[in-house]
């Protein structure tokens, strides 16, 4: 049972770490409905896990899911095509 729980264990942590994290400075978000167009957009894609969007900050957070990858150019068209712009695009590990 320790051997089981213990690979298990290990696998669950490999399996998290592929996920990354992206930060993007977004312009033009003014309101609620901004984010949650922005929302909607991004949640299209199959590899969005989740996506967070302070609008005062002009931020948006996507996690992305483990073992899927989207491109910084995927995400820029999403958000584009919701009416915003993207400024700058920052990646890091989970």
């Amino acid at each position: 049972m320790k051997r089981f729980f213990l690979a298990a264990t290990f696998a669950l942590i490999a399996h998290a770490a592929s996920a990354e994290t992206i930060d993007l400075s977004v312009k033009g978000m003014t309101c609620s409905s901004c984010a949650q167009a922005i929302e909607a957009s991004l949640y299209q894609e199959s590899a969005v896990l989740s996506v967070t969007v302070d609008v005062p900050a002009g931020s948006v957070i996507v996690v992305e899911k483990p073992a899927k990858s989207i491109s910084d150019s995927t995400l820029s068209s999403r958000i584009r095509e919701a009416g915003y712009r993207v400024s700058s695009i920052t990646r890091r590990a989970l």
